[in-house]
Protein backbone atom coordinates (compact mmCIF):
# COMPACT_ATOMS: atom_id res chain seq x y z
CA UNK A 1 0.00 0.00 0.00
CA UNK A 2 1.12 3.24 -1.47
CA UNK A 3 2.05 6.09 2.16
CA UNK A 4 -0.67 8.22 1.19
CA UNK A 5 -3.38 5.76 1.86
CA UNK A 6 -6.03 6.19 3.99
CA UNK A 7 -4.91 4.44 7.36
CA UNK A 8 -8.05 2.30 6.87
CA UNK A 9 -6.35 0.90 4.18
CA UNK A 10 -2.79 0.73 5.91
CA UNK A 11 -4.84 -0.97 8.58
CA UNK A 12 -5.64 -3.89 6.48
CA UNK A 13 -2.08 -4.05 4.83
CA UNK A 14 0.75 -5.54 4.68
CA UNK A 15 3.27 -3.60 4.13
CA UNK A 16 3.21 0.41 3.53
CA UNK A 17 5.71 2.11 0.83
CA UNK A 18 6.87 5.41 -0.81
CA UNK A 19 7.36 5.86 -4.27
CA UNK A 20 11.21 5.88 -3.84
CA UNK A 21 10.86 2.43 -1.66
CA UNK A 22 8.31 0.87 -3.83
CA UNK A 23 10.34 -1.53 -5.90
CA UNK A 24 12.91 -2.45 -2.75
CA UNK A 25 10.11 -3.43 -0.76
CA UNK A 26 8.12 -5.54 -3.85
CA UNK A 27 11.77 -7.13 -4.59
CA UNK A 28 11.72 -8.16 -0.41
CA UNK A 29 8.20 -9.45 0.14
CA UNK A 30 7.94 -13.15 -0.06
CA UNK A 31 5.39 -14.09 -3.08
CA UNK A 32 5.17 -14.24 -6.17
CA UNK A 33 2.02 -12.46 -6.95
CA UNK A 34 1.49 -8.84 -5.00
CA UNK A 35 -1.64 -6.62 -4.84
CA UNK A 36 -0.74 -3.12 -5.15
CA UNK A 37 -3.04 -0.19 -3.64
CA UNK A 38 -4.12 2.40 -3.95
CA UNK A 39 -2.19 3.78 -7.53
CA UNK A 40 -2.51 1.78 -10.87
CA UNK A 41 0.29 4.17 -12.33
CA UNK A 42 3.32 3.41 -9.79
CA UNK A 43 2.30 -0.46 -9.82
CA UNK A 44 2.86 0.05 -13.31
CA UNK A 45 5.91 1.54 -12.56
CA UNK A 46 7.11 -0.84 -9.57
CA UNK A 47 5.82 -3.90 -12.52
CA UNK A 48 8.13 -2.62 -15.22
CA UNK A 49 10.73 -3.59 -13.06
CA UNK A 50 10.30 -6.59 -11.18
CA UNK A 51 9.81 -10.21 -12.37
CA UNK A 52 6.73 -10.09 -9.87
CA UNK A 53 3.23 -10.09 -10.93
CA UNK A 54 1.78 -6.50 -9.55
CA UNK A 55 -2.31 -6.41 -9.30
CA UNK A 56 -2.97 -3.06 -9.83
CA UNK A 57 -5.81 -1.68 -7.54
CA UNK A 58 -7.91 0.48 -10.48
CA UNK A 59 -7.39 3.85 -8.84
CA UNK A 60 -4.56 6.80 -9.36
CA UNK A 61 -3.55 9.82 -7.81
CA UNK A 62 -5.55 12.84 -9.61
CA UNK A 63 -3.04 15.12 -10.07
CA UNK A 64 -0.72 12.56 -11.55
CA UNK A 65 -2.84 11.04 -13.59
CA UNK A 66 -4.59 13.86 -15.25
CA UNK A 67 -1.37 15.20 -16.48
CA UNK A 68 -1.44 14.15 -20.36
CA UNK A 69 1.37 13.37 -23.33
CA UNK A 70 -0.41 16.42 -25.00
CA UNK A 71 0.52 18.35 -22.24
CA UNK A 72 3.90 17.85 -22.37
CA UNK A 73 4.13 17.88 -25.97
CA UNK A 74 2.48 21.50 -25.74
CA UNK A 75 4.81 22.82 -22.77
CA UNK A 76 7.91 21.49 -25.27
CA UNK A 77 6.41 23.75 -28.24
CA UNK A 78 5.91 26.93 -26.16
CA UNK A 79 9.35 26.71 -24.04
CA UNK A 80 11.83 24.44 -26.22
CA UNK A 81 13.13 20.83 -25.78
CA UNK A 82 13.22 20.56 -21.92
CA UNK A 83 14.25 18.03 -20.02
CA UNK A 84 11.16 15.80 -18.43
CA UNK A 85 11.14 14.86 -14.77
CA UNK A 86 8.33 12.76 -13.86
CA UNK A 87 6.86 10.94 -10.51
CA UNK A 88 6.22 7.49 -10.91
CA UNK A 89 2.41 8.04 -10.24
CA UNK A 90 2.09 9.46 -13.58
CA UNK A 91 0.61 7.55 -16.69
CA UNK A 92 3.05 5.54 -18.44
CA UNK A 93 3.38 7.60 -21.20
CA UNK A 94 4.75 10.36 -19.88
CA UNK A 95 7.19 8.29 -17.76
CA UNK A 96 8.53 6.47 -21.06
CA UNK A 97 9.44 9.90 -22.86
CA UNK A 98 10.55 11.41 -19.15
CA UNK A 99 14.46 12.19 -18.82
CA UNK A 100 14.27 11.01 -15.53
CA UNK A 101 11.05 9.38 -13.14
CA UNK A 102 11.84 9.52 -9.62
CA UNK A 103 10.19 10.28 -5.96
CA UNK A 104 10.05 13.52 -4.93
CA UNK A 105 13.21 13.60 -2.85
CA UNK A 106 14.70 11.71 -6.60
CA UNK A 107 13.37 15.09 -8.54
CA UNK A 108 14.57 17.62 -6.32
CA UNK A 109 18.23 15.85 -6.49
CA UNK A 110 18.09 15.50 -9.89
CA UNK A 111 17.24 18.94 -10.31
CA UNK A 112 20.22 20.01 -8.22
CA UNK A 113 22.55 18.53 -10.13
CA UNK A 114 21.37 18.93 -13.76
CA UNK A 115 23.03 21.66 -15.54
CA UNK A 116 19.83 22.83 -16.92
CA UNK A 117 17.96 25.81 -15.42
CA UNK A 118 14.69 25.04 -16.76
CA UNK A 119 12.89 21.60 -16.93
CA UNK A 120 9.10 20.45 -17.16
CA UNK A 121 8.29 19.33 -13.70
CA UNK A 122 5.72 16.48 -13.50
CA UNK A 123 4.22 15.99 -9.70
CA UNK A 124 2.35 18.02 -7.49
CA UNK A 125 2.92 21.29 -7.20
CA UNK A 126 3.81 21.32 -3.29
CA UNK A 127 7.56 20.60 -4.65
CA UNK A 128 7.84 24.20 -5.78
CA UNK A 129 8.89 25.85 -2.36
CA UNK A 130 11.73 22.61 -1.68
CA UNK A 131 12.44 23.27 -5.52
CA UNK A 132 13.11 26.71 -5.84
CA UNK A 133 14.90 26.60 -2.28
CA UNK A 134 16.98 23.62 -3.49
CA UNK A 135 18.01 25.13 -6.78
CA UNK A 136 17.16 29.14 -6.97
CA UNK A 137 18.65 28.87 -10.13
Amino acid sequence: TYINSSSEVKAVSDVCCTSSSALKIVENIDADEIIFVPDQNLASYVAEQTNKKIIPFDGQCNVHHNVTLDNIIKLKEEHGDLEVLAHPECQKEIRDIANYVGSTAGILNYAKTTPNKEMIVVTERGIMHQLKKDSPN
